[in-house]
C-alpha cells in the first residue's frame, strides 16, 4: 500500500536575488514548462521582528491580503497557479467576443 501523498505542485517559489528582494512565483504547467504569475514581497516593518506577505500579480495588483504566514501564501499561490490557464482562456475568450460585438456595431 502506497502511503505516501502524491501532491502536484502547480506552484514554484524562486529564491530571492537580493536577500531583501522579491519571491518570484511560476506556475508549473503540465508539461513542465514554467510561467511567471507574480511576485511576494517581504515587509521586514514590523518592530516585533514578524515578517509580512504581500503577493502581487505580473501587473503589480494585489492578488491575497497580507499575511504573516508562510505558508498560507504558498497555498494561496497554489491555488492561483493551478486555476490561472483556466482564468486565461476565459478572459480571451470574453475579449473575442467584445471584438467581434464591436466590430458587427461598426459596419
Amino acid at each position: 500500500m502506497n502511503t505516501k501523498s502524491e501532491h502536484k505542485r502547480f506552484a514554484d517559489f524562486s529564491m530571492p536575488a537580493q536577500p531583501y528582494g522579491p519571491v518570484l512565483v511560476s506556475r508549473i504547467g503540465a508539461d513542465g514548462n514554467v510561467l511567471p504569475i507574480g511576485r511576494v514581497y517581504q515587509d521586514f516593518g514590523n518592530e516585533e521582528g514578524i515578517i509580512t506577505y504581500l503577493a502581487f500579480d505580473n501587473e503589480g495588483e494585489e492578488l491575497f491580503p497580507p499575511t504573516e504566514d508562510w505558508s498560507e501564501m504558498e497555498n494561496q499561490f497554489e491555488k492561483y497557479a493551478k486555476n490561472y490557464f483556466e482564468r486565461a482562456e476565459e478572459i480571451k475568450k470574453i475579449r473575442l467576443s467584445k471584438n467581434q460585438q464591436e466590430q458587427t456595431i461598426n459596419r
